[in-house]
């Protein structure tokens, strides 16, 4: 009791909170990042969006022809499109008296520093994954470059599934995404039906593999819930462009309400955000197509 000797004994208060660091974003130092000077950008780009067959789209419908020496030759020239990247304001805001400012036992500026600039990863994440476009980035998910593979069923992630996303890749350095949820899908995941042994994990003994067929295997949150469509996506982020038109910035004021003893505190992102394709490619076939970005959505037919 206090009046036994109780008040005589000091209270320690610690000067660090303590919490759970987020998982580290992984789409910004895979992607390829654009300076902004100012709110919106327009370059070019080959237009490999054709889709006729018996000829090539890598050179956005440049043709070439077999002829004799003293043939005619006929003209050809490749096709453009404009690219525009469209800088988005996101902002976290608060405001603290300044009582708690001079009082309190953790550095609060340093807090609301890092809460924000973390606060703001994480949207920008979430955007380069799920975005409409929409006065925000455009993700992967919806993204019309994205080619979309029909599951084999419902609620569930497949062998089969995970060899048709393969077959729909083009790119270098590829990295899967997928739902926590998809965890025991491909824990379990069993081989062909002549031959069902477990591919992804050989043993229980063993670690868990972080690849899949040699690829970079990372569970995100970012992914919706498994049997949605993007909860498992193959990706080459180097084909995603990131426009940044001013880095996350962090300001304090007390002037604005000055009267009340408040500062303000204000963190401001614009970026941009997007595929460099605007559709998949097709092969010379005219049927085959192929993307930076491959995503599992529904079952075929659903």
């Amino acid at each position: 009791m206090g009046a036994s000797g109780g008040f005589l004994v000091p209270v320690e208060q610690g000067t660090e909170v303590y919490f759970i660091k987020p998982p580290e974003t992984i789409v910004r130092q895979r992607a390829t990042i654009l300076p902004m000077r100012r709110r919106t950008l327009r370059f070019p780009t080959l237009d490999q969006t054709g889709t006729t067959a018996n000829r090539p789209h890598w050179w956005g419908g440049v043709l070439a022809k077999w002829t004799e020496e003293t043939g005619s030759k006929t003209e050809t020239e490749p096709t453009f499109r404009q690219l525009v990247m469209t800088a988005h304001k996101m902002i976290c805001y608060t405001e603290a008296g300044d009582e708690l400012l001079e009082d309190s036992a953790v550095s609060l500026e340093a807090l609301l520093s890092s809460a924000f600039q973390g606060t703001i990863n994480w949207y920008e994440e979430e955007a380069f994954i799920n975005g409409t476009g929409a006065g925000q980035p455009l993700g992967v998910i919806g993204a019309p470059a994205t080619v979309t593979v029909n599951r084999a069923g419902a609620n569930a992630i497949a062998l089969a599934d995970v060899v048709n996303m393969l077959e729909s890749f083009q790119g270098v350095n590829p990295v899967w995404f997928a739902s926590r949820q998809a965890l025991s899908n491909l824990m379990l995941m069993n081989g062909p039906a002549l031959s069902p042994s477990y591919v992804f994990m050989p043993s229980a003994r063993d670690a868990m593999p972080h690849t899949l067929f040699g690829y970079p295997l990372i569970f995100s949150e970012h992914c919706p819930a498994l049997g949605t469509a993007g909860d498992l996506i193959l990706a080459d982020w180097s084909k995603y462009l990131i426009g940044d038109r001013k880095s996350i910035t962090i300001d304090s004021s007390k002037h604005y309400r000055f009267q009340n003893d408040i500062t303000a505190w204000r963190a401001v992102h614009r970026v941009d955000g997007r595929p460099w394709l605007s559709a998949p490619l097709t092969y010379s076939d005219g049927t085959t197509q192929v993307s930076p970005f491959v995503i599992l959505g529904d079952p075929s037919g659903s």
